[in-house]
């Protein structure tokens, strides 16, 4: 009979639900796309055989939070505040720290002097985390005139290519200012911006950036755009 611990020089590993859903070799790695309990063996040989080894406890994989900001990215004066609710986790801890007052709970209230985007981490009580944002404008007020709002264009990033592309909608988006901030805030990106109704454009390529969220905005006079939100994941 096999003795699984003399000499063995093969292993095959099958999972139930995993992905993928077999793998050789004595140390492998396994993602689950779903929550739940899964089981998995292994079959071990040698040069006397082979044998078949059920592990003796399922694997359990914990679903992620469904972290969620209630409040939408928004535009407020620069000497206003706004709160902030999140839910879908037990513990919450936000950044930067900036103008917030409070970095953890799931309640806090915000007074930015200057754009931003803050980061919501929430972790479940197994232990597994996920995220929110929203990007907060402070370069318009209410004192200078409701701003017409420009919706109907998208972003992409095309993970192939490590290009950002914009389409435009049913409108011209002509004489704007393109914006691209990181998750902290920052511009990574500025640039006069113009664009027929129905073009498509490549605006940045990315071999620059890490990965992680990034906004998409687009300003011009008498206009402001939705802000759009990109995962920058290169492959």
């Amino acid at each position: 009979a096999l003795d699984p611990n003399n000499n063995t020089n093969q292993w095959n590993w099958t999972f139930s639900g995993g992905n993928p859903s077999s793998a050789s070799g004595q140390s492998v790695s396994v993602l689950f796309n779903t929550s739940g309990s899964f089981n998995a063996s292994v079959v071990v040989s040698n040069s006397n055989g082979n044998a078949t080894v059920n592990l003796a406890n399922p694997i359990i994989v914990n679903p992620i939070p469904q972290v969620n900001i209630l409040q939408n990215d928004t535009v407020i004066c620069t000497d206003n505040s706004i709160t902030l609710n999140v839910s879908g986790a037990s513990t919450y801890h936000w950044t930067p720290n900036i103008g917030l007052s409070d970095t953890t709970g799931n309640v806090v209230t915000a007074l930015p002097e200057q754009p931003i985007i803050y980061i919501v981490t929430g972790t479940s009580a197994a232990g597994c985390i996920n995220y929110d944002t929203i990007a907060i404008d402070t370069t318009a007020c209410l004192s200078i005139g409701a701003l017409n709002t420009i919706t109907n264009y998208n972003v992409f990033y095309n993970a192939s290519a490590g290009h950002i592309i914009i389409k435009a909608g049913e409108q011209d988006l002509s004489n704007n200012l393109l914006s691209i901030y990181n998750s902290i805030g920052q511009v990574v990106y500025h640039v006069n911006f113009n664009l027929s109704a129905g073009a498509t454009k490549t605006i940045i390529e990315t071999s620059s950036l890490s990965n992680g969220i990034y906004f998409v905005n687009l300003t011009g006079e008498g206009i402001k755009a939705k802000t759009q939100k990109i995962l920058i994941h290169k492959i």
